[in-house]
C-alpha cells in the first residue's frame, strides 16, 4: 500500500480511537449510558473523526509531493551524472575559495589526476602556469565579489599543466553561477593538442607548397628569359 494511503488509514483509525475514548470518558465522568453497549456518537466525536481524516489527506498530499520531488531530484542528479561521466570534454567546477569542487572522468583522462587527487586543490595552482599565478589572484578577487572576470562568458585558448608537468593547449569555456550568494565557476575544457598539431603540420605543408611555387615560378621566368 502506498504511504499516503497508510497515512489516511491511520488518521481515520486515530479518529475512531478518539471517538471511543470520548465516549468512554462521557460514560465514566458524565454518567452517560451506553445505549445497548453502543458507543455514544455525538457531534464532537464526528468532528474529531472528520478532522483527523482531513489532516490525514493533507499530510498524505504533502508526503506524496515531497516524495515526488525527491524522485525528480534523484532522476535529475542521475541524468546530470550520466552527462558529465560520458562527456568527452573535461568539466571542472571551482568554488568561491578557488578550490576544485567537481572533476569528471574526462578531466581525469586529460590531466592524469583522479578526482580524489584533484578535489579540494586550488584550481589555478593545480593546473595553471606559475608565471600567470599573480595575475590570476588579482582577477579572482574581482570574480569572488562580482562573478565577473576576463575569461567569464568566453571561450579562450590557454595552456594548462598536466600531471607530468607538460603544458598542453586547451580550449576553455568558462561560466559563473551564484549559489547562496557565493560565486562558483564551471569550466568546460577541451584538449586541443591534436588540433594544434594538425594546424602546425598544415601550416608547414602550406609553407613548403608556397616555397615550391616560388621556386617553380622562378624556374619558369628563367626559362622564359632563355627562350626570348
Amino acid at each position: 500500500m502506498k504511504i499516503e494511503h497508510r497515512i489516511i488509514g491511520f488518521s481515520f483509525l486515530f479518529g475512531i480511537i478518539i471517538w471511543v475514548i470520548d465516549s468512554l470518558l462521557d460514560s465514566l465522568f458524565f454518567h452517560k449510558e451506553l445505549s445497548g453497549g453502543v458507543l455514544i456518537f455525538d457531534m464532537p466525536a464526528l468532528i474529531w473523526i472528520i478532522g483527523f481524516i482531513i489532516f490525514g489527506i493533507i499530510l498524505a498530499r504533502v508526503v506524496a509531493g515531497q516524495k515526488r520531488a525527491e524522485e525528480l531530484l534523484k532522476e535529475s542528479e542521475k541524468t546530470l551524472r550520466t552527462i558529465t561521466d560520458t562527456a568527452k570534454d573535461a568539466i571542472v567546477m571551482m568554488d568561491d575559495n578557488g578550490a576544485i569542487s567537481f572533476w569528471n572522468p574526462a578531466a581525469e583522462k586529460i590531466f592524469k589526476y583522479t578526482s580524489q587527487e584533484a578535489l579540494g586543490k586550488e584550481l589555478h595552482a593545480f593546473l595553471g602556469s606559475p608565471r600567470h599565478y599573480e595575475a590570476y589572484k588579482e582577477g579572482f578577487k574581482r570574480f569572488k565579489d562580482t562573478g565577473e572576470g576576463f575569461a567569464v562568458g568566453k571561450t579562450l585558448e590557454l595552456q594548462a599543466l598536466r600531471r607530468d608537468g607538460v603544458e598542453i593547449p586547451i580550449e576553455l569555456s568558462l561560466s559563473a553561477i551564484q549559489v547562496k550568494g557565493k560565486w562558483y565557476s564551471t569550466g568546460i575544457i577541451r584538449d586541443i593538442s591534436e588540433r594544434k598539431k594538425s594546424e602546425a603540420e598544415l601550416k608547414k605543408h602550406r609553407g613548403q607548397l608556397e616555397e615550391r611555387v616560388k621556386e617553380r615560378t622562378a624556374e619558369l621566368i628563367t626559362a622564359n628569359e632563355h627562350l626570348h
